[in-house]
């Protein structure tokens, strides 16, 4: 093996890269990332973290068989323990398992039965395995787990519990099976539960295991939906097929399918809210589904239908199916079907509660197949007022600049017609000047579709038809992801354009690579042009962290210093500091200049330029973040060598906190001392804040070491706070038992509920 294969094999285990983060000795912090703080391998406890990264998994592993103390956490979950029992469902996990029950039976041992519901929530059939052989776990009651695991949808579980315990159900356990599975209000009992999982996709797999595999029969037939009353959608089955058929995968809408095929006599009275768009559509036989199946390929089950082309029938067949058993979601569903399928565009203006929200839903269907007619008749629908450029059909975010989505092999056809039809709109009658502005959309959209043949042809007969366009606004340029793109639409709107508003392009929020490709392309390509608006230029805060202006100083240097910048202060983002040396290079020597609030700037002064400081040019005062001092690893050196001692400092709270997260117990202890802290005014109160963050952490040092060396600070009052925090929302069993073991407080239990795997574990009278 060479030396690079060796190390990049070590490099990768977790284990041995945390050791050797651990014995890299730095200048005390400086390692600390300023927004997020890197944790060694010992900092590190939080097990959600660990259990969702997938290269930190190994090292939760590592910390179970070790009996690390760790931060189970329980508010940062819907199920206690989900992160683990969803990431953890290999059979190859059973020894993490039996480490995890074993090392932290406070946590699932005391309420063992809660624990196998979680595991069985979470569908983790592996911990049940464990539960049951290694420690012996039989349920209070196997058929209520067995039906909830039904109810669930976790039916991996389901068939492990049946095998195991062998439950039986009689007939008015399936009758309630069925009640509670169908019943309108499913949903939002398993939604409560399963917040991160698809409740519908999960009826669907017990419906079919209860026919398919346990051969229960269907319920009888479910009461029709009754569109006479104020509740258009009260039906029983809206629950598993009430969907967005066009942002589901095709896998999905037949698994619904397959659903409805088996309960085929149970819906027969199912009326249609319109049924004179879905007479003709026909519910398919389960052999009729099994054979569509076998004739897709596994790119169209996993792909979404509004991605599929229009001309597959059978395709069509089972969405029309799954569209037609729909209420709420019915008129939107049947848009998209008839578009998709029969390219025409219905509309249900008597029918449609919510008119505007539901237009921008429209429009994304006809925007993704180029359907400019559609479009224009939600324009003229809409009733809010038209804004200063016109009624804008951008209502719908990014979904709306996907154009052509649902017709891309068909789009030179699709694109011709829609042409035709925007000449057509703007050469037969008058229109308003705030009606042209969909045409100005219409080209936002090509441009970010990325065609630079296809704006260039609509620009050839909107000009030739002499159809007005408003000027193309310099925000979108961010759309456009090629030079010739921005080539064509600086010919055609040159004189709108205005550098500023696209340097404003360049924040910390956006994708900065196509504005730089743009700025470089039209510096060098339109010098002339490049020249005369940056002399124009009016610098603004933020334009300190764009790239261009500093690899181009030359021609920015004089407005730069005429403005001052250096005495600005950015609202979001960090003056890279590269930018910052040069901005320094161009500062008069006379002038006062600050760091941004950037550790890595501070870092720099403090290191290259110590003649700044002791001069008083750079000067470090309370308005500086103890934040920053503390990650350039400088905290105490800064504070009290170059700092009179303020009356106040901003930002203290969030250094804390970082301390906090660190367990770094020495600079907590300067900083609480430095600003003595304890006889402060109101902090004993607002310290309640980072109480809560102990308790979110599980951080026992933490705390005991404020109890040792700051009691004041622990009152009852912020005790019970704490305590209540533990014991309702975290979880955090080691604090809890410190509080009342080691400080010997005896909390107020009135009213107070504890998260459920503490029931068992805590009993105490108040």
């Amino acid at each position: 093996m060479d030396e690079d294969y060796l190390f990049f094999y070590c490099w990768r285990n977790v284990y041995i890269r945390g050791l050797i983060f651990n014995f890299i000795k730095t200048n005390n912090t400086n390692l600390i990332n300023s927004n997020f703080g890197i944790y060694n391998y010992y900092q590190m406890n939080d097990v959600n973290i660990m259990a969702t990264n997938k290269g930190l998994k190994q090292l939760l592993v590592d910390k179970v068989e070790k009996k690390f103390h760790l931060n189970f956490n329980f508010s940062r979950s819907e199920i206690p323990y989900e992160n683990i029992f969803k990431n953890f469902q290999d059979e190859k996990d059973h020894v993490f398992y039996q480490n995890l029950f074993n090392n932290y039976s406070n946590y699932f041992l005391s309420s063992i039965d809660k624990t196998a519901e979680y595991s069985m929530a979470c569908n983790c059939t592996v911990a049940l395995k464990v539960l049951v052989n290694s420690f012996k776990y039989i349920p209070i009651d196997s058929k209520q787990l067995f039906i909830d695991s039904i109810l669930k949808g976790s039916i991996e579980t389901s068939k492990l519990i049946k095998e195991i315990f062998n439950p039986q159900l009689n007939e008015k356990d399936i009758n309630e099976i069925w009640k509670l599975l169908l019943n309108k209000n499913v949903d939002l009992v398993i939604e409560e539960t399963l917040p991160n999982n698809d409740p519908i996709g999960k009826i669907n797999q017990s419906i079919q295991y209860l026919i398919k595999e346990l051969n229960i029969p269907p319920p009888s037939p479910l009461s029709p939906p009754n569109y006479n009353n104020n509740n258009k959608n009260n039906n029983s089955f809206k629950s598993f097929i009430d969907f967005s058929i066009k942002n589901r995968n095709l896998e999905f809408i037949l698994s619904t399918c397959y659903s409805i095929s088996y309960l085929k006599s149970s819906l027969e009275s199912f009326i249609s809210p319109n049924p004179n768009l879905t007479n003709t559509i026909n519910i398919l036989t389960i052999k009729q589904l099994d054979e569509i199946k076998m004739k897709l390929t596994k790119q169209e089950l996993e792909s979404n239908v509004q991605d599929i082309e229009t001309n597959n029938e059978i395709i069509s067949q089972v969405v029309g199916m799954a569209s037609k058993f729909t209420n709420k979601n019915f008129y939107y569903n049947m848009v998209f079907y008839y578009q998709h399928y029969k390219n025409k565009y219905i509309f249900f203006d008597e029918l449609i509660e919510n008119q505007q929200q539901n237009l921008s839903l429209f429009n994304e269907i006809l925007i993704a197949h180029g359907n400019y007619k559609g479009i224009i008749e939600n324009v003229d629908r809409m009733n809010i007022e038209p804004h200063q450029k016109g009624k804008s059909i951008i209502i719908t975010g990014k979904e709306s600049f996907k154009i052509f989505r649902s017709c891309k092999t068909n789009i030179e056809n699709v694109f011709k017609i829609m042409v035709e039809d925007i000449v057509q709109n703007f050469t037969t009658k008058i229109k308003a000047f705030t009606e042209i502005h969909s045409v100005l959309d219409i080209i936002k959209f090509l441009v970010a579709f990325g065609d630079a043949k296809l704006v260039l042809q609509l620009f050839s007969e909107i000009n030739r038809n002499y159809v007005l366009v408003s000027s193309y606004p310099n925000q979108d340029y961010s759309l456009v992801t090629s030079t010739e793109m921005f080539d064509i639409l600086f010919s055609k709107f040159k004189n709108a354009f205005r550098l500023n508003e696209v340097y404003d392009l360049v924040d910390s929020n956006n994708d900065r690579s196509n504005t730089y490709l743009i700025l470089n392309h039209f510096k060098l390509k339109y010098p002339e042009e490049y020249n005369k608006v940056v002399r124009h230029y009016i610098p603004l805060p933020n334009h300190l962290l764009n790239d261009f202006i500093f690899n181009n100083l030359e021609e920015h240097k004089q407005i730069l210093i005429d403005s001052e910048c250096w005495l600005n202060r950015i609202t979001q983002g960090t003056v890279p500091l590269e930018h910052f040396k040069k901005l320094l290079e161009i500062t008069p020597d006379h002038q006062e200049y600050h760091c941004f609030e950037s550790a890595e700037n501070f870092n720099y002064v403090f290191n290259e330029r110590m003649f700044d400081i002791e001069s008083g040019r750079f000067r470090l005062t309370h308005r500086t973040s103890l934040y920053n001092y503390y990650v350039s690893g400088k905290l105490e050196t800064t504070i009290l060598n170059y700092i009179e001692k303020p009356m106040d400092f901003p930002n203290i709270n969030s250094c804390i906190d970082l301390l906090i997260k660190l367990t770094d117990l020495q600079s907590l202890k300067f900083i609480i001392d430095y600003f003595n802290l304890p006889n402060c005014s109101n902090y004993q109160s607002s310290f309640k804040n980072h109480l809560l963050l102990i308790s979110e952490q599980n951080n026992l040092d933490v705390l005991s070491f404020i109890f040792q060396n700051y009691p004041t600070l622990l009152t009852q009052e912020n005790l019970q706070f704490l305590f209540n925090h533990c014991y309702q929302k975290t979880g955090s069993i080691e604090l809890i038992n410190y509080i009342i073991k080691t400080i010997r407080f005896k909390p107020n239990l009135f009213n107070l509920h504890s998260i459920p795997i503490l029931n068992n574990y805590f009993s105490f009278s108040n």
